[in-house]
C-alpha cells in the first residue's frame, strides 16, 4: 500500500531551496505533484527514504522509514502552523558578514542587534541636518565573539581600526582610527560607521597587511550597506552591499538572502538561474535594485538567450527609473556594456569608463570589452591601475591601493614623458590627444578617434621605439620590474618579441591598450631616472 509524503518549504526558503527524494538504492524520485514550490508531495511504498534539503551549496539529509503517511515541513519549528506531528527539518545552516536572520548560523544577537540599531542614525555624534537622502554603513565584524577571544590572544593590531574611507579623489572622509565618529565593541568584535554623504564614488582602504582598496557607491535616494568579516585578516569574500530605500537594516529581508546566494554563485563563476530568481528579480528590483542588478549581472554573463527582452528592459528600467539620478554609477555603466556584449548590439553607445565598478564581473567585463574599444579604459585612469592590481577572492572588486597623488603626477607629465618615449619623428604628433577623456566617475559617450592612438598602438614596438630604449625597459636586471607583475610580463615579452605591437601585447596579456602603454611610458621614465 502506498503512503503520501508531504513536503511543505517554508516561503522563507521557497526559491533558494532544493528538495529531493532517494529510494534505499540512492535513485531519485520525481515527486507526483507540487504547488508553487511550497508543498511537493510523493507517494511511495513502505520502506526506508532520504529526503535532501539543498540551500546555496550545504546539504541536509534526513532518513526515514516509511510506514504510514509522513508531513515534513522546512524552515523554523517556531513558525506558525507546524504542527506536532509534523516532522521539522531545519535547513542547511548559513554564514554571512550580513547579519540575517533564519538559517544564518553566523548571526550571533550580539551582532544582529548593534547592527540594527547603527543602521538607523549617524555614528558621528554631531551629525548635521543633511538635505541629502543616501547615506553609507559599514558594519565590520568577527564570525563569532569566541572567534574575536581567540584573534585578541594572538596579536595586539586593531584591525576594526585599520580601515579609511575617501572620496573618489582620494580625499579623506575618515580614518577609522579616529575612533570619534564610528561605533565600536572591543569585548564582543564589531564596528559600525554611518554617515549622510553625497552620492558617488567612494573607496574603503584596509591598511594592514596585504592593504586593499573596495569601491563603495552611494546611489542617489538609497542607502548603501555594507558588511563584511574579520579574522586575522579582512575577509573579502564576505563583503555583502544591500541598497535600501530607508536608512533602518532589516535583517530579515527575503530580498537580502537572494542577494546572498547569488554572490555565493558569482563567486563561483556559476552563471546559471533558476526560473523563479529570475522572476523575483523582476518583480522585487523596485524596492531592491541590488537583487535585479546582481541578477542581470549574472543572467548577461551566461550564455542563455531565452530571456534577453527582459533583462533588457529590466537593465533599462534599473538605470533609467529606479536609479535614474545615478547614471555616473561605474556599476550602470558597466552593466549596458555587457548587456551590449551578450545580445551583440550594433547601435551600442561607447563609453568611457575611468573608475571600478562595486562588482568584479563588472570590471571583468570593462576589462574584456577594452581589448576591442581602446577608449573604454583611459590611461592614467583609476581602471588602467586595478587592472594589474586586481585581486580574485571576492565577488566585489579589490585591488591593491593606489596611489593618487603618484597618479596626478603623472597625470601632469604625462604628455612630456610621451613625447621623451617616442622617436623624434613621432614627437610632432600632438600625444594630448591621446588622453582626452571625462573624468567622471561613470562614463561618457567615446571621443573622436585619435590618430596618435590608432598609428602607434598598430605599430611594431622596435619600429616605434629606439633599440636603445627596449634594451633599457626590457632590461632583467631593472629592479622596477619587482614593483608589479604586469611590468615584468611586458618586459619578457619585449626580449623576447620585439616586433610585437601593443595591440598583440594588450590581446596577450588581457589588459587594454592603454595600460601596455603606460606601463612602456613608466618603464622609460624609470629607467632614465636610473641612469
Amino acid at each position: 500500500m502506498e503512503h503520501l509524503i508531504k513536503i511543505t518549504v517554508s516561503a522563507n526558503y521557497t526559491y533558494l531551496i532544493t528538495i529531493e527524494l532517494f529510494d534505499s538504492n540512492n535513485r531519485t524520485i520525481a515527486p507526483e505533484s507540487r504547488s508553487d514550490l511550497v508543498d511537493i508531495y510523493f507517494k511511495q511504498y513502505p520502506g526506508i527514504y532520504k529526503l535532501r534539503v539543498t540551500l546555496n551549496g550545504a546539504v541536509q539529509d534526513e532518513v526515514f522509514f516509511l510506514d504510514t503517511d509522513k508531513n515534513f515541513f522546512v524552515g523554523s519549528p517556531n513558525e506558525w502552523g507546524v504542527s506536532a506531528s509534523t516532522i521539522v527539518i531545519s535547513p542547511p545552516t548559513q554564514f554571512t558578514a550580513a547579519t540575517l536572520g533564519e538559517a544564518y548560523g553566523s548571526s550571533h544577537e550580539y551582532y544582529t542587534y548593534p547592527s540594527i540599531d547603527h543602521s538607523q542614525v549617524g555614528t558621528n555624534p554631531v551629525e548635521s541636518n543633511s538635505l541629502e537622502n543616501n547615506s553609507l554603513y559599514i558594519f565590520l565584524r568577527f564570525s563569532s565573539r569566541e572567534m574575536y577571544d581567540i584573534y585578541k590572544q594572538q596579536t595586539d593590531s586593531p584591525i576594526l581600526f585599520q580601515f579609511k574611507l575617501v572620496d573618489e579623489t582620494g580625499y579623506l572622509i575618515y580614518d577609522f582610527n579616529d575612533k570619534s565618529k564610528v561605533a565600536f565593541d572591543l569585548d564582543f568584535g564589531w564596528l559600525a560607521f554611518n554617515m549622510m554623504l553625497p552620492n558617488g564614488l567612494y573607496y574603503l582602504i584596509y591598511s594592514g597587511k596585504d592593504a586593499r582598496q573596495i569601491p563603495i557607491y552611494v546611489f542617489k535616494d538609497w542607502h548603501t550597506q555594507f558588511f563584511m568579516m574579520l579574522a586575522r585578516e579582512p575577509q573579502f569574500g564576505s563583503i555583502r552591499t544591500f541598497l535600501s530605500p530607508e536608512r533602518r537594516f532589516i535583517p530579515d529581508s527575503f530580498d537580502h538572502k537572494y542577494i546572498d546566494t547569488l554572490l555565493d554563485a558569482l563567486q563561483n563563476n556559476d552563471y546559471s538561474l533558476e526560473g523563479n530568481t529570475i522572476n523575483i528579480a523582476a518583480r522585487n528590483k523596485f524596492e531592491s535594485p541590488m537583487l535585479g542588478l546582481l541578477c542581470s549581472y549574472l543572467y548577461l554573463k551566461g550564455d542563455s538567450h531565452k530571456n534577453d527582452s527582459l533583462f533588457n528592459i529590466m537593465v533599462n528600467n534599473i538605470k533609467n527609473v529606479i536609479l535614474k539620478d545615478n547614471t555616473e554609477a561605474p556599476d550602470l555603466i558597466a552593466l549596458e556594456v555587457i548587456l551590449n556584449s551578450h545580445v551583440r548590439s550594433r547601435d551600442a553607445k561607447h563609453f568611457t569608463i575611468p573608475n571600478p565598478p562595486m562588482f568584479r564581473i563588472g570590471f571583468e567585463a570593462i576589462l574584456q570589452e577594452s581589448l576591442l574599444d581602446d577608449k573604454l579604459i583611459p590611461i592614467l585612469s583609476m581602471n588602467d591601475y586595478i587592472s594589474e592590481n586586481l585581486f580574485y577572492d571576492s565577488p566585489y572588486t579589490t585591488f591593491k591601493p593606489v596611489d593618487f597623488k603618484k597618479i596626478n603626477t603623472l597625470k601632469s607629465s604625462h604628455d612630456k614623458n610621451v613625447k621623451d618615449f617616442m622617436k623624434e619623428k613621432s614627437a610632432s604628433i600632438d600625444p594630448s590627444t591621446a588622453t582626452e577623456g571625462p573624468t567622471r566617475s561613470g562614463g561618457s559617450p567615446m571621443k573622436p578617434d585619435s590618430p596618435f592612438e590608432e598609428k602607434y598602438f598598430d605599430s611594431k614596438l622596435n619600429e616605434l621605439l629606439e633599440a636603445e630604449v627596449l634594451s633599457k625597459i626590457s632590461n632583467a636586471d631593472n629592479p622596477h620590474l619587482e614593483d608589479s607583475w604586469l611590468k615584468s610580463s611586458v618586459a619578457e615579452i619585449i626580449r623576447e618579441e620585439s616586433d610585437l605591437s601593443m595591440i598583440a601585447i594588450s590581446e596577450r596579456l588581457g589588459i587594454s591598450k592603454n595600460t601596455v602603454m603606460r606601463i612602456l611610458i613608466e618603464l622609460s621614465v624609470e629607467t632614465r631616472e636610473l641612469e
